[in-house]
């Protein structure tokens, strides 16, 4: 297989590998996790939590990040950095 389907083909073979090696990471440190439990010592957090954190929830209103990105953007027609 040529040309773009090959690549497609390799971004999928790419991205299963990642997920396959991110749910043995979650697991294996769960089962640690429930061993140390069961030994007494506890954690409140999960290294999935710690390692593959989601994005910060934006805190800003609509109309100031419109205003951040219309300054950013004057500055850049100035020929400011």
């Amino acid at each position: 297989m040529f040309g773009r389907g090959y690549v497609i083909d390799h971004c999928v073979s790419t991205h299963n590998s990642f997920m396959r090696e991110k749910i043995y990471r979650a697991y294996v440190t769960d089962v640690l996790k429930a061993i140390a439990k069961v030994n007494g010592i506890t954690s409140d957090k999960r290294y999935v939590d710690l390692a593959y954190r989601q994005i910060v929830e934006e805190t800003r209103t609509p109309e100031e990040i419109i205003d951040t990105i219309s300054t950013k953007l004057k500055k850049l027609g100035e020929g400011e950095t």
